[in-house]
């Protein structure tokens, strides 16, 4: 399954659904939950001899499939985020590293033009004095 039909799906039940404000893995962690309640609530029904068949597999089957691969789902974003949060941190310590190195490269051109004009000031008082 192409990660982008499944984040476009996501996106067009989470539309139909009217929860358009809530947040993407707070959406996964809920239908995981889901998937996890109907394979509970699946396997009641096939105590009591109801079995739904589909493509060989029984209903509970499919739920239990379904609810493993959106626990799977959930856990996988999470540890997406997680990896975010840390290049996230990385990229503001680079960043901070990056602008104290350019602090020192601007005052070392500072002191580079005082040292210019300094020798340029010599320079015009031994002309002068010669």
């Amino acid at each position: 399954m192409r990660r982008c039909g499944l984040a476009a799906r996501l996106r067009a039940s989470r539309h139909r659904a009217g929860m358009e404000s809530i947040r993407p893995g707070a959406f996964l962690r809920m239908l995981a939950r889901f998937g996890l309640a109907l394979a509970r609530a699946s396997a009641g029904c096939s105590a009591r001899g109801i079995e739904l068949s589909f493509a060989g597999m029984t209903a509970k089957e499919d739920i239990a499939s379904v609810a493993g691969q959106l626990a799977l789902l959930t856990q996988t974003v999470e540890e997406m985020a997680a990896q975010l949060k840390e290049l996230q941190k990385g990229a503001h310590v680079e960043r901070e590293r990056s602008d104290i190195q350019q602090e020192r490269i601007d005052l070392a051109a500072r002191e580079l033009v005082d040292v210019g004009d300094r020798l340029q000031a010599a320079a015009s008082a031994l002309r002068e004095s010669i």
